[in-house]
């Protein structure tokens, strides 16, 4: 998967023959992920429904929702479990699958099992030192740990 974020293109729909042609034209094997801001009127980029439109027209199998503005606010300060879940649910009924990323924290998985996404991505939170830093499998694997943990329980 290749995400398509659309900051910057609030309006997408004048753009939208040319974000068809690319998915159309894609390398062989290659399918676009829809993006969806959590921040999306800080990013500049369309609403929740346009972006559901979008990964239907292109066929996308799944949408990303993330933050746009990395400033320490994760994607829990921009939308709580119960619209996330919803938002799944939407997503569900049109045979997309969810992936939900956005400055993600230990503490934040909970509430993650809460939205049951089909893909949880994370990047700082298993970094040495932020997002910019490298990746210690230390911190993948405690990841890993409390997700299956988490996960038990939730059965």
């Amino acid at each position: 998967l290749a995400k398509i974020g659309l900051s910057g293109c609030a309006a997408y729909k004048p753009g939208r023959d040319e974000i068809i042609d690319l998915a159309a034209n894609a390398a062989s094997g290659v399918r676009l992920a829809a993006v969806y801001y959590a921040d999306y009127q800080r990013a500049g980029s369309p609403a929740w429904e346009e972006i559901v439109e979008l990964a239907t027209e292109i066929s996308s199998p799944m949408v990303l929702i993330d933050t746009f503005v990395k400033d320490g606010r994760g994607l829990f300060a921009h939308l709580n479990a119960e619209r996330l879940h919803a938002y799944r649910q939407q997503l569900g009924r049109q045979g997309i699958r969810l992936a939900l990323a956005g400055s993600l924290s230990y503490e934040d998985f909970p509430a993650l099992i809460q939205v049951q996404p089909e893909v949880i991505a994370v990047r700082g939170a298993v970094c040495d030192k932020g997002r910019e830093s490298a990746v210690i499998s230390s911190k993948v694997n405690s990841l890993k740990k409390i997700l299956c943990q988490l996960t038990e329980l939730s059965l």
